[in-house]
C-alpha cells in the first residue's frame, strides 16, 4: 500500500510500514546468523517499497546469493550481504516517486567510444537548450521504443519466408522529429576526455552518463527536475533505467549513478536512440 499526497504529487510509503519495515531489517543484521526464508519475505518487501524509486535496487546484489544458495537454511552472515542490508533499512526515506517535478529544458546526450586509436577510448556530453515543450514532449514520447517489421523498401530481410508473420525486428527511437533533426551546431559541448584505461563499451558508456549525473548533481537549478539524456548503447539506458544490473561491473556504476541522483534530488531520463542520431558521438570521436 502506498500513500498519495494529491498536493505535492508524492507516492510513497506508509511511515509506520517504512519503520517496521527498516527494524525488522536491522534486527536480522544483528544477528550473528540469519534466516534466509526471512530474509528472503523482507526481501521482497523492500523491493515491492523500491519500486518507487528505482535508484535503490541497485544496492542489494550479495543478498540475492545468500538467499539463493541458502534456501530454507539459517547461515552465518555473509560480511557484504550484511553490508547490504543495513544499507537497504536505511534507504526506506528514499521510497517515494515524486511524480510532478518538471521536465529541465536542457537535453543531454553522451556517449563514449572504445578502442580505436590506440588509447583507452574516450567520452563526451553535450547538451542542448530545447526549451520546456519539446523537453516535455521527449520525456511522454520517446521513452518507449518502437519497432520496425521489416526494412522500408519492402524488404523481408531477417525473415525465412515471406509468409512468416511480421516480427518486431529493430527498435527505433520515438522522440519528436523536432530533435532529433536539430544540427550538430546546435549541441554544445560539456565534458570530454580520455579514459585511462580501457574496458567493455557498456562500461564506457554508463560512466559516461556517471560523470553526467555528478556534474547535475552539483547544479542547484537541476535539483528536483527530470533530465533527458539520450543514449545509444541498449544496455546502458536498460540497466539504468531498471535501476540495477545482474553484471556486478554495470551494477557498480549503476550504484553510483543511484548516489548521485538520491543526493541532487534527480531524475534521469535515457532514451534511446540510434547512434545515427547520437549528437555525442561526434565529439567523443574527436577527443
Amino acid at each position: 500500500m502506498c500513500i498519495r499526497d494529491r498536493e505535492k504529487g508524492v507516492l510513497s510509503l506508509p511511515r509506520a510500514k517504512a519503520q517496521q519495515l527498516r527494524a525488522a531489517m536491522r534486527y536480522l543484521a544483528s544477528r550473528a546468523q540469519v534466516n534466509t526464508a526471512a530474509l528472503s519475505t523482507l526481501l521482497g518487501i523492500w523491493i515491492w517499497g523500491a519500486l518507487l524509486n528505482r535508484n535503490l535496487l541497485s544496492i542489494p546484489r550479495d543478498v540475492f546469493k545468500l538467499v539463493e544458495r541458502g534456501q530454507g537454511m539459517t547461515m552465518t552472515w555473509w560480511r557484504n550481504a550484511r553490508r547490504e542490508v543495513c544499507t537497504m533499512a536505511e534507504s526506506v526515506i528514499w521510497m517515494r516517486a515524486e511524480l510532478n517535478r518538471p521536465t529541465a529544458p536542457v537535453i543531454f546526450a553522451t556517449d563514449a567510444r572504445g578502442l580505436e586509436r590506440g588509447d583507452a577510448g574516450a567520452f563526451g556530453i553535450v547538451a542542448l537548450d530545447a526549451g520546456r515543450d519539446l523537453a516535455e514532449r521527449c520525456a511522454e514520447e520517446g521513452m518507449t521504443p518502437g519497432h520496425s517489421v521489416t526494412r522500408l523498401d519492402g524488404d523481408y530481410t531477417g525473415t525465412r519466408t515471406e509468409s512468416e508473420p511480421w516480427r518486431a525486428r529493430k527498435p527505433l527511437s520515438r522522440l519528436p522529429s523536432e530533435l532529433l533533426g536539430r544540427p550538430q551546431e546546435d549541441w554544445a559541448d560539456v565534458d570530454w576526455g580520455k579514459w585511462r584505461f580501457a574496458d567493455h563499451i557498456s562500461l564506457g558508456e554508463t560512466r559516461t552518463v556517471v560523470r553526467l549525473a555528478r556534474l547535475l548533481a552539483s547544479v542547484r537549478a537541476a535539483r528536483r527536475h527530470r533530465v533527458l539524456s539520450m543514449q545509444d548503447n541498449e544496455a546502458c539506458s536498460g540497466a539504468l533505467m531498471k535501476g540495477r544490473s545482474p553484471a556486478p561491473s554495470l551494477n557498480h556504476l549503476a550504484r553510483q549513478k543511484a548516489g548521485h541522483c538520491l543526493g541532487g534530488r534527480l531524475t534521469m531520463l535515457l532514451p534511446r536512440v540510434e547512434t545515427y542520431h547520437q549528437p555525442a558521438d561526434e565529439l567523443s570521436r574527436t577527443v
